[in-house]
C-alpha cells in the first residue's frame, strides 16, 4: 500500500475519522500539482480527499477580521473561531500564516486563548507520527516526497537518522513556538 503521504497514519494519530476533516478547495490542487510526478503518492492523496468535506463558508463578519492573511487560511481561521462550527483542531503547514496569525493573536486575548494547544504544524505531527509510528516507517513513506516540503529534506531521506530528524524537527518547530507560541508543542 503506497502511503507515501502519511495521511492515513495522520488521522489515527489525530484520532479523527476522514469524514470529519475539512480541506480547502485549493489545497486539492496544490497538492496534486506537488505529486504530479509521484504516482502512487497522488493515488493515496486522491483516496484521501474522496472521504474528506470542502471547509464550509465563513461568516463575512468573521473573514473580515483576518483580511491580512491570504484568501485560504483567512478562511480556515475564520471557520476555526466561529464558534457556530465545531472545530477543534486547526492544522496547518503554512508558517508564514501561522507568523501572521501570531501577530493577530497577539493582539486579541480572545483569539490568542482559542487558538492556544489547538493548532498542529507540519513540524509538530512530523514529531507526533514519528513517536508513534516509529522512525523508520515515516522517513520511508516522506522520503518519496522529499521536494514537497524544505522541511522533509532537511529531516528525512536515506542518511537520516531517528536523532537528526527529531533534532532537525524539534529546532524548527521550536523556531516557529518563538513566533507563534500557541501552536503545540510536540518537540522537547
Amino acid at each position: 500500500m503506497p502511503a507515501a503521504y502519511l495521511l492515513q497514519e495522520l488521522l489515527r494519530w489525530l484520532d479523527i475519522p476522514p469524514n470529519q476533516v475539512w480541506i480547502l478547495p485549493a489545497l486539492i490542487y496544490v497538492v496534486r500539482k506537488k505529486l504530479k510526478g509521484n504516482a502512487p503518492a497522488l493515488e493515496d492523496f486522491n483516496a484521501f480527499i474522496a472521504h474528506t468535506k470542502t471547509i464550509p463558508a465563513a461568516d463575512p463578519a468573521i473573514l473580515e477580521k483576518f483580511s491580512g492573511l491570504d484568501v485560504g487560511e483567512q478562511q480556515l481561521l475564520a471557520i476555526f473561531v466561529d464558534d457556530t462550527h465545531d472545530c477543534s483542531r486547526f492544522v496547518t503547514g503554512d508558517k508564514r500564516a501561522l507568523k501572521l496569525i501570531a501577530e493577530l493573536a497577539a493582539l486579541d486575548p480572545n483569539l490568542n486563548q482559542k487558538l492556544h494547544g489547538h493548532v498542529d504544524s507540519l513540524e509538530g505531527i512530523l514529531l507526533g507520527l514519528i513517536e508513534r509510528f516509529g522512525f523508520d516507517s515515516v522517513n520511508d513513506k516522506v522520503s518519496q516526497c522529499l521536494g514537497i516540503d524544505k522541511v522533509f529534506s532537511v529531516a528525512f531521506g536515506a542518511k537520516r537518522t531517528k536523532d537528526s530528524a527529531t533534532d532537525a524537527l524539534t529546532s524548527y518547530l521550536s523556531d516557529l513556538r518563538r513566533t507563534a507560541p500557541f501552536v503545540v508543542n510536540r518537540g522537547t
